[in-house]
């Protein structure tokens, strides 16, 4: 390969990676990591994400609870759980999964998505978003 080749190359490059960037995070619009709370275990990741003129919480497929508690809930807080924001039952204790948000809703004012013990009223786990 020559140098003006090589220069060619790398400039397509370069811009293919500068525009496929923003294209495939062009949804995303905060995600954390999970940490487990009130001793139990939760781990993996979060995502709000924007999807056909929305939002949906997405776990992600390294998500993980223990399931010990006797029903687990997903919702949204604000350096706190929101109890408005509860999403309803956990649908699986480990795996990729997608809540969707109601219509209208923005949840660009929370910074935590939230694995909630609904009948013990504590956190199960908090994923903080950034």
């Amino acid at each position: 390969m020559t140098r003006s080749q090589f220069l060619r190359s790398a400039a397509v490059g370069l811009l293919l990676s500068l525009t496929a960037g923003p294209i495939l995070a062009a949804g995303l619009a905060m995600q954390g990591g999970f940490e487990g709370a009130s001793g139990h275990a939760t781990a993996g990741t979060a995502e709000i994400l924007m999807q056909d003129g929305g939002y949906i919480i997405r776990l992600g497929a390294d998500f993980a609870h223990d399931g010990t508690a006797p029903d687990a809930t997903i919702a949204l807080g604000k350096d706190g759980y929101d109890e408005t924001t509860n999403l309803g039952k956990l649908r699986a204790n480990e795996g990729a999964q997608d809540y969707a948000l109601p219509a209208g809703f923005d949840p660009t004012g929370y910074n935590e998505v939230y694995i909630w013990c609904k009948k013990f009223k504590v956190p199960l786990g908090v994923a903080r978003l950034k």
